[in-house]
């Protein structure tokens, strides 16, 4: 036998006998460390300020278990010298819920707690939703009293701005969130989205003349924070998330064929974004993804055809909108707030892209920062402008000028300018 032969028989016969050691007790040793240092306050590296309050932490272990803070301090961010970071739209009750949970594996909860910790968990995606056991239960659990139902309710309303009154319409027959709504012709479509128990594929329409909702054709597979919109009496929806994954999918669905057909995926992943259907064209602008290991803005606008089933880029924006408002007005595309992960905070900003230009231009600020916000565009006789609200004639019509485009019969409002009235 030759060297070489000997040295491969021993090395084989050392693979045989190695062995590899696992610990069970292992995880809920560290847990017990863990708990053991912020009992002591021992070695806190960093400091959350919610809502005026100090909350100590250790800033490895925030990192290790939130995206969020994975970029704020493993993405080359200013964060990651600072000695306190502030956080915002977070309720100081939910974020130590939060941080039981991050140091312990468990957290308590109540009626009055649950919700509140569903948004900062959402907002600092600490784990997928349908991944935390224990609070979804306890959310499932919820389901059956009565004094929890309205949080999980589908109600709908419907505004009349001719009497400036809500009127409550037929219920979703199952709750939607970070879902998308198309209308094509006279009916209303629910698309996607989840119930923070799970992902949907479902899709349902509403006929207004029955006040009725019924099931159409599914998505091929489950998806959320897409965003749609109409061309040539077809739905498109673009990107999304499923799962942990951001997507770049392009689906269109055929109201009369009650079918949907794959096309051409986006240039990029993306969810918690706007879509705009402007003079034969597709637009995908804002949103986020973390193509480098955390949450950041997507600051690309891509742009579709429809008739070549083809992708291009256009004039990228000028700043971040995650979950933002987004409504056309002839051949201008509005964005309105959101959230900036990039710089961590809500804005107030609008941004206006000017599609026969091919360039954006600022607008007034939205009077507060907002984010999730939904917006429309509604046509009115100039009498309905200038009564709504109570307001003197003079005033409104005086303060609707201003706002809107004029037409000879008509004044076109935007919802977010004049009838805003959504809240986180």
């Amino acid at each position: 036998m030759t060297m070489a032969e000997e040295h491969k028989d021993k090395q084989q016969s050392q693979k045989k006998v190695s062995q590899t050691y696992h610990s069970s007790a292992h995880s809920q040793s560290l847990l017990d460390g863990l708990v053991a240092l912020r009992n002591s306050a021992s070695l806190f590296d960093v400091t959350l300020i919610v809502e005026g309050k100090s909350i100590e932490a250790h800033r490895i272990l925030l990192a290790a278990s939130c995206d969020y803070f994975r970029g704020m301090f493993a993405g080359g961010l200013r964060e990651m010298q600072e000695k306190e970071i502030f956080l915002h739209d977070i309720t100081y009750m939910a974020m130590c819920k939060i941080l039981d949970f991050i140091y312990t594996s468990e957290m308590e909860l109540n009626l009055n707690n649950v919700q509140d910790v569903l948004v900062a968990a959402c907002q600092l995606q600490l784990l997928p939703l349908d991944g935390m056991k224990p609070l979804c239960k306890y959310k499932n659990a919820l389901k059956e009293q009565p004094q929890f139902t309205e949080h999980l309710d589908s109600m709908l309303e419907r505004y009349d701005p001719r009497h400036n009154r809500w009127t409550r319409i037929q219920s979703l027959q199952q709750p939607h969130a970070d879902h998308c709504v198309c209308v094509v012709g006279e009916y209303l479509y629910a698309i996607g989205g989840r119930d923070y128990h799970q992902e949907l594929n479902v899709v349902e329409r509403y006929d207004p003349r029955l006040n009725s909702w019924e099931y159409v054709a599914p998505l091929e597979k489950e998806v959320y924070a897409h965003a749609g919109a109409v061309h040539a009496g077809k739905i498109y929806i673009a990107c999304g998330r499923s799962g942990r994954s951001y997507l770049k999918e392009l689906h269109c669905y055929d109201p009369e064929a009650n079918q949907w057909e794959m096309k051409a995926s986006a240039p990029v992943e993306r969810a918690w974004h706007g879509m705009a259907a402007v003079q034969g064209q597709l637009y995908l602008l804002g949103g986020s993804n973390n193509a480098n290991g955390y949450r950041q803005d997507v600051m690309q606008v891509s742009c579709y055809s429809p008739e070549r089933d083809q992708w291009s880029t256009v004039s990228e924006m000028p700043f971040g909108h995650g979950e933002p408002g987004v409504a056309v007005l002839d051949d201008r595309i509005y964005i309105l707030g959101g959230r900036s992960h990039d710089r961590y905070t809500r804005t107030d900003y609008v941004h206006i892209y000017n599609v026969t230009e091919h360039c954006w231009e600022q607008a007034p600020d939205i009077e507060c920062a907002n984010s999730g916000m939904s917006c429309c565009v509604l046509t009115l006789p100039r009498q309905v402008v200038e009564d709504w609200g109570g307001q003197t004639p003079r005033k409104r019509s005086e303060r609707a000028c201003r706002r809107a485009y004029m037409l000879p019969e008509v004044v076109g409002l935007s919802d977010f300018e004049e009838f805003s009235s959504s809240e986180d």
